[in-house]
């Protein structure tokens, strides 16, 4: 037991100086990537329709690199007629050329166009390549900003080990009702994931203890939701004398859907379709365990992909009695929360209760995933959806993303799973 206190301080020493780290190459990136500033008017912890970036040397450089290939494509417009400009140098010269002269001209304007188009060409791809990748660093930019102002607000330097045996190393997350962390297991010698709920104040003793033996007996419940495919409970307390509750989950290594689609959408079909039926597996397993889940369980920024394949971490709900017969639902979510997706969830309510939301977050991701970028609802026909024309996809995939879609007639996740597109083998729809 004595190499624990060892352990916590060393960990927690390694733990204040990534912060410090973090902090100057945040200082460093600043001038590359410019400033950001929030909106006013505008909600939001950092999304990106809520704050605007200004000035960079990053950006400035891309600017400048769109400048020359305007400046490339009004030259390849002006070669695209080599025989008038032939004829008109011919009249302002004092040589006269024959007619295999021109030929040799219109030969040579016609090479020089399609080698600057190819130019421009590389160009433009190469220039899409930055503007993904300078929107990818701005992003992990916001992400880490926030979590360090985040930090700042708490005791960070001083987090005891939990029950002498769970150390708090980062502060990933904090919000409203509840604080998330990375830690480290000083029994196991294993890194996780510590989720410390604030409970509220309760009536009297006997209310609190019967509050606490339901969030136990329901975490006990969750489990034994023991699947390859989804974050694994390993613990859960009470702590600060029962005001707060703590629960351990596994951590997962690996990356979000929502940062590899951002680097690599779009996806191929094929590609698409594995992830899309990993995800209602996962529904389905959670289904078949008794667990039904929110639409927002399985959004990108809460699902890790690791060599093809898809693990949530927020697939359960955890209610957590309050005083006076209140019920407060919570999302009982793993590290992800602190990758939290700049994007609005304004589409969709992804909280019901039924499959609605989860089968339209799972359209959404689907349409993301094919096009890169989410689908548009018509104004006068709110329940369709014009897929886009590129890139191409098969007829069954538009068929299916269209089912899935249509808010007047979306499927449930058997359904949707046992549909041809998934499951080729069943019969057609």
């Amino acid at each position: 037991m004595n190499y624990r206190g060892d352990l916590s301080r060393a960990l927690s020493r390694l733990a204040q100086e990534e912060r410090r780290a973090e902090r100057s190459q945040l200082i460093v990136n600043r001038r590359r990537l410019g400033r950001c500033r929030k909106l006013l008017g505008c909600s939001g912890n950092g999304r990106d329709g809520a704050v605007q970036w200004e000035g960079g040397e990053e950006a400035a450089s891309l600017e400048a690199m769109r400048s020359r290939i305007s400046e490339q494509k009004q030259e390849i417009d002006r070669l695209r007629n080599p025989r008038k400009t032939f004829r008109a140098e011919q009249q302002q010269g004092d040589k006269q050329l024959n007619a295999e002269d021109e030929e040799d001209f219109i030969w040579e304007q016609n090479e020089l166009r399609n080698s600057k188009d190819a130019a421009v060409k590389r160009d433009e791809a190469d220039l899409r390549e930055r503007e993904q990748r300078l929107q990818i660093e701005r992003r992990d930019y916001l992400r880490q900003m926030r979590a360090l102002d985040q930090e700042d607000q708490v005791n960070y330097g001083s987090f005891p080990p939990l029950r002498h045996r769970y150390q708090l190393l980062r502060l990933l997350s904090r919000k409203k009702q509840v604080d998330v962390y990375r830690a480290h297991d000083l029994a196991t010698l294993s890194p996780c994931l510590l989720r410390i709920h604030r409970l509220g104040a309760a009536a009297g003793a006997k209310e609190r203890d019967a509050q606490l033996e339901a969030i136990s007996r329901e975490c006990e419940q969750v489990r034994l939701l023991k699947n390859t495919a989804v974050a694994s409970l390993l613990d859960h307390f009470s702590v600060e004398g029962g005001s707060s509750y703590a629960v351990v989950w596994e951590f997962c290594k690996g990356d979000t859907l929502e940062s590899y689609m951002l680097r690599n959408a779009p996806l191929l079909e094929k590609d698409a379709r594995g992830v899309l039926m990993q995800m209602l597996s996962i529904a389905k397993l959670a289904e078949a365990r008794g667990h039904r889940l929110q639409g927002q369980d399985l959004k990108p920024s809460r699902l890790i992909l690791c060599g093809g394949e898809v693990r949530a971490t927020a697939v359960t709900h955890l209610s957590l009695s309050q005083p006076r017969g209140r019920t407060l639902e919570r999302t009982v979510s793993s590290q992800l929360d602190e990758r939290e997706s700049w994007r609005t969830d304004s589409l969709e309510d992804f909280c019901t209760g039924d499959d609605t939301g989860l089968i339209s977050m799972v359209a959404i991701t689907l349409h993301e995933m094919l096009f890169g970028r989410r689908p548009e609802y018509q104004a006068n026909q709110p329940s369709v959806v014009q897929l886009p024309d590129q890139p191409k996809v098969s007829v069954e995939c538009r068929e299916y993303l269209t089912w899935l879609l249509d808010r007047d007639r979306r499927p449930t996740v058997q359904e949707a799973y046992s549909d041809p597109f998934i499951m080729p083998t069943r019969r057609q729809r």
